[in-house]
């Protein structure tokens, strides 16, 4: 028996008449021309994007010419630059838009980063990175730095070393030099002038001869004597403790200038050890003024005898003088007697804790506070015993 073969027939598909009318879909909509379109503060996050792409983008083309990352050895030769960039109201102009703290401390962190690229670049001879950092950077710089720096327009004679100058404590014509010192609470102004030494020569005796000259010299020179007056009066009569003196002068002390210079200090604020390390602060500053070579002694003390592994560093520890103490007094906590001390709890605490809250419901917490305070003060034991009708028998004993 023969099978028959049926061919499948295909028919074509008839738009129904009731979808004939139906409007056709809207168009999609345009895409935001910035990610952060939607954003609260756009016009800061577009900033940010265009500081982090031209990082990345120096950062591709300076590991493209293999010189990152720099070797340990060669990082030495790289200037460390701190540029003087725009304080927080001067960015709102810059970034077009209110910046907080929190953000202002980010842009700082980007813009260092590129400053050491830009460091990398110039030392490597990447003039075109160079060229583009530096045009990047300069609206976020203070105005008067460029235009002392760089002139009206370029930015090719910038020097990274020059960048770093800070303002220095100037000498007046008297040679006094001013600097303000602080330490906790406290704040100090300090003026420092050098002492005036005068030297009396006497003629030689008749038949004197060289080797006598010698031991026994003719010129006297007085020794140099040192005032140091705090609030217009004496260190001695204002700073009783030998400790709060011997931290006024030890500036002195370790650069070796004991008795070179008459200091004279405002104090105000805090206490005793806070002015007295406020006046040592504003010392230090400003015997740098007067003499610069000293910074490396009052910053870093007796460095050379750690490398010599010598026992003085025992007695002469880092200095770190130019820098303020930035310890402070740690706030009460809640719940605490002080900072970190915590109230003793005994048994008498625990019972007048009872007592207190008895005494709030029966008698009114006027009354019940007034004895816990007692309680506690006088470390009286009390016990509460309820008799059969109902009333409360207290017993107090030591």
């Amino acid at each position: 028996m023969q099978r028959t073969a049926y061919r499948r027939a295909y028919g074509t598909f008839v738009q129904p008449s009731s979808l004939r009318f139906v409007r056709p879909p809207p168009p999609p909509k345009p895409s935001p021309s910035s990610p952060s379109f939607f954003a609260g503060n756009y016009n800061f996050q577009d900033k940010i994007i265009s500081l982090e792409t031209i990082r990345k983008n120096s950062e591709r083309t300076l590991r493209a010419a293999n010189i990152l990352p720099v070797p340990p050895s060669l990082s030495l030769l790289i200037p460390q630059a701190r540029p003087a960039w725009k304080k927080l109201d001067d960015f709102k102009n810059v970034m077009d838009s209110r910046v907080k703290m929190g953000q202002y401390r980010k842009v700082l962190k980007l813009l260092g980063e590129l400053q050491q690229l830009r460091a990398v670049a110039q030392v490597s001879g990447k003039r075109e990175v160079d060229q583009e950092l530096a045009a990047v950077l300069k609206p976020f710089q203070k105005e008067d730095l460029a235009t002392s720096l760089f002139g009206e327009g370029e930015l090719n004679g910038f020097s990274l070393q020059d960048a770093s100058v800070k303002k220095k404590n100037k000498i007046d014509e008297v040679g006094r030099s001013y600097a303000l010192g602080k330490r906790k609470e406290s704040s100090a102004r300090v003026w420092i002038i050098p002492t005036n030494t005068q030297s009396t020569s006497a003629p030689p005796a008749e038949g004197s001869t060289a080797s006598t000259s010698l031991m026994n010299p003719q010129t006297i020179s007085e020794l140099p004597t040192t005032s140091i007056l705090i609030n217009n009066l004496p260190l001695a009569t204002y700073f009783p403790l030998p400790a709060d003196r011997e931290k006024i002068t030890r500036p002195f002390k370790l650069t070796g200038t004991l008795g070179g210079f008459n200091v004279f200090a405002i104090t105000r604020g805090g206490g005793s050890s806070g002015q007295a390390g406020a006046v040592a602060h504003g010392i230090s500053k400003a015997l740098l003024s007067q003499l610069p070579d000293l910074r490396k002694i009052l910053s870093k003390g007796m460095s050379d005898f750690h490398a010599l592994r010598s026992p003085a560093h025992l007695c002469f520890p880092s200095a770190q003088l130019l820098k303020r103490d930035p310890r402070m007094v740690e706030r009460k906590k809640t719940g605490l007697a002080k900072a970190r001390k915590r109230v003793r709890v005994t048994i008498s605490n625990l019972l007048a804790i009872v007592l207190l809250s008895y005494l709030s419901v029966r008698m009114g917490q006027t009354l019940g506070l007034f004895l816990f305070m007692a309680i506690v003060s006088t470390e009286i034991h009390i016990f509460c015993i309820h008799t059969p009708d109902q009333e409360s028998l207290l017993i107090c004993r030591k």
